[in-house]
């Protein structure tokens, strides 16, 4: 797994916390965020790692989907939503790494997404269960 971090941006806290304990338990690194300007005051460029987000944030899609449009954020992205509007991110994610995934979702569908965000820029995934 190396340096690459998964970026996780939920302004739920309960949600924030659970994906966090889930993700670092599965041997992810895990910077979790409440808000997308949080993430984004956070990220400097060239930070590897795959980014899940919460597209019904206030924020994300006049701040963050903007950036990830510009190619300023160079990472896979997984969106999560109560609502999925496909229609509404795809400008903003054309031909990006992108993983849809509705909310409320559990953690053995949220994880062969991650390990897929992560194997091309890593070279692999998590380690190995031992159970």
């Amino acid at each position: 797994m190396g340096d690459a971090l998964v970026f996780l941006v939920d302004d739920d806290e309960a949600v924030r916390d659970a994906v966090t304990t889930a993700l670092r338990a599965a041997g992810f690194g895990v910077a979790p965020f409440g808000s997308a300007r949080q993430f984004l005051e956070a990220y400097r460029a060239g930070q590897r790692g795959c980014l899940i987000v919460d597209v019904d944030l206030p924020g994300v899609e006049s701040d963050l989907l903007r950036m990830l449009a510009s190619a300023e954020l160079a990472l896979p992205v997984i969106v999560t939503s109560r609502r999925l509007r496909r229609w509404q991110l795809a400008p903003a994610l054309h031909g990006r790494q992108v993983a849809l995934l509705e909310k409320p979702f559990g953690i053995d569908e949220l994880l062969p997404l991650i390990d897929a965000a992560l194997a091309p820029r890593t070279g692999g995934s998590r380690a190995p269960s031992t159970t």
